[in-house]
């Protein structure tokens, strides 16, 4: 591979902010209402489950139960579609395509953790590239979402890296990524949500129409415990929230 993220091998290496940063977009975009919208909209023209296809531990690509599994003109709707929402969000298609076809295909919001994704820089063999350029598709979104390189020369050590980039961040890299920042960017506003969180958020905002009282009685049954028990202003509270954070 001429083309990479930076990262070491997973065993070895801490979770860096990059890499949260991405998941954390990655689970933002599947809770926005626009997001629902597109794939209930796919669902439907590609007839797949409204609720998605039923899995076990694995998510096969394709779902054999799916009637368009052999027609690979289809499969390419669905690839384009996915690459269009990927860059609606600011988010690379190599970096959110499998979670987002997971999404679609099965209705679960995963986040595969793989060693070889999910940062915000990327290593280039610039000469090979020139040479055997990616499809389209991938070049786009690299000078899209990476429009800002730094040219190492192959006798730069690592301490040579660090000072350099520690020495021209303010001056140089910082000017220019102000240039090419997006105003609608989410990223680095981002909080990460524990699973347990997130989990009761999406069950209160998805029965948000249900009357107070059932609501209230539902949340307490499933996410209730001794230390913890849901009144409704703390309910009503976390749905005008998410209300918010949906738009």
């Amino acid at each position: 591979m001429y083309h990479q993220k930076i990262v070491g091998k997973k065993k070895d290496r801490p979770a860096a902010g990059g890499h949260k940063k991405i998941k954390n977009l990655i689970l933002y975009i599947f809770d926005k209402d626009d997001f629902r919208a597109f794939v209930a909209k796919t669902r439907t023209e590609l007839d797949i489950p409204e609720q998605g296809f039923t899995a076990g531990a694995e998510y096969p690509y394709p779902p054999k139960e799916w009637r368009y599994k052999d027609n690979r003109q289809i499969r390419q709707k669905l690839e384009k579609k996915i690459q269009r929402i990927c860059r609606h969000y600011l988010l690379h298609h190599l970096e959110g395509s499998e979670a987002i076809t997971t999404f679609i295909l099965y209705n679960r919001a995963e986040t595969p953790s793989r060693p070889d994704t999910y940062e915000l820089l990327v290593v280039s063999d610039i000469v090979e590239e020139k040479k055997h350029p990616f499809v389209q598709a991938t070049q786009n979104d690299d000078d899209y979402l990476y429009p800002i390189a730094l040219r190492i020369s192959p006798d730069a050590s690592k301490e040579d890296i660090v000072e350099y980039v520690n020495r021209v961040y303010g001056p140089h890299i910082l000017r220019l990524q102000k240039k090419y920042r997006r105003p609608r960017s989410k990223i680095t506003k981002l909080r990460t949500r524990k699973e347990s969180s997130r989990q009761l958020n999406e069950f209160i905002y998805q029965n948000r129409d249900l009357p107070r009282k059932k609501l209230m009685g539902l949340v307490n049954d499933k996410f209730a415990t001794k230390e913890r028990y849901f009144e409704y202003s703390e309910i009503a509270k976390i749905i005008s929230l998410e209300k918010s954070r949906r738009k």
